[in-house]
């Protein structure tokens, strides 16, 4: 309760998904976070687990089993706005295990380091969703550099999960028309087998 108190807030609006915070709530957040926890970088450590899938639902969770790190990072420039209002997101994909992200501040809005922290742990923390494994951020292009957006270079390992993942998704692709068609060339009982195989 100190805390909130501290930054403005109360119980009720932290426990409210359709209340935006303003940016001085958040800067005082960040700043009473930090000091009692004497740890100038929380805010890249608490971005790491913002997409952690224990919170996400049984729908949600196959959902991203049936995705590909790749359009998991493509989903964000669409659904950015639930988690900010103070940026829009682009992301381009540069190859077959990287993206580049560019976050640029919308008019009036007064970003701080620490919201850059934060924005790349959870790009990092992405990646784990599907391969286990957090990413790895670049941020070559920082608006607190003097440049007038950020920009981060993500990139994630494909493992072996991963790469069964695929042929997974593959095979379902293939198998569906398959077993669509054998049904009218083979028995019933036969047919059955074969789809549970």
């Amino acid at each position: 309760d100190a805390v909130l108190d501290y930054a403005k807030m109360t119980r009720y609006e932290v426990e409210d998904p359709a209340h935006w915070f303003n940016q001085q709530q958040i800067d005082s957040f960040h700043e009473i976070v930090s000091q009692k926890t004497s740890d100038a970088k929380i805010s890249r450590e608490v971005g790491r687990y913002a997409a952690a899938s224990g919170g996400l639902g049984a729908a949600k969770q196959l959902m991203i089993g049936l995705m590909s790190p790749t359009a998991g990072y493509l989903l964000i420039e669409k659904y950015y706005t639930l988690f900010s209002r103070g940026a829009v997101i682009k992301v381009n994909k540069i190859g077959p295990t990287s993206v580049e992200i560019i976050s640029t501040p919308k008019p009036g809005v007064d970003e701080k380091p620490h919201q850059c922290e934060n924005r790349a742990g959870t790009f990092e923390s992405m990646a784990k969703l599907f391969t286990e494994k957090f990413a790895r951020v670049d941020h070559p292009e920082c608006l607190h550099n003097g440049n007038p957006q950020c920009r981060y270079v993500v990139t994630w390992e494909k493992t072996p999960s991963f790469i069964w993942k695929h042929i997974r998704n593959y095979f379902l692709v293939l198998a569906i028309p398959l077993f669509l068609s054998l049904f009218w060339l083979v028995t019933l009982s036969t047919w059955s087998t074969a789809l549970l195989i």
